[in-house]
């Protein structure tokens, strides 16, 4: 996967995740806390965004860790900001340098 490829990944599964955090009032990292505890929807008709929430979750830590950003807490809002910055310092270095 290149380092482009990686972050629209990046970006397009942030902007997916704040559209849950949204439309349910909740972050993903607490979302994704209780999911895995085995929380389920109150409302049967949120099944299949809950697991759709979920496997963006997992998705966007795991490209975070194609950068070296632990898994652990990586779905939380603050550090999600902190890693899509990051990626546009490394967009624009690659940039500089044409890698």
């Amino acid at each position: 996967m290149t380092l482009q490829e990686i972050i629209v990944d990046i970006h397009a599964l942030n902007e997916d995740l704040e559209m849950y955090e949204r439309k349910y009032g909740v972050l993903s990292d607490t979302f994704y806390e209780a999911y895995v505890n085995g929380e389920e929807p109150e409302n049967d008709a949120w099944v299949l965004d809950w697991a759709d929430w979920q496997a963006h979750t997992k998705s966007f830590c795991a490209a975070a860790s194609n950068i070296n950003v632990p898994f652990r807490n990586c779905a939380c809002k603050r550090k999600r900001k902190v890693i899509v910055s990051r990626l546009e310092s490394v967009k624009r270095i690659a940039y500089r340098h044409r890698i």
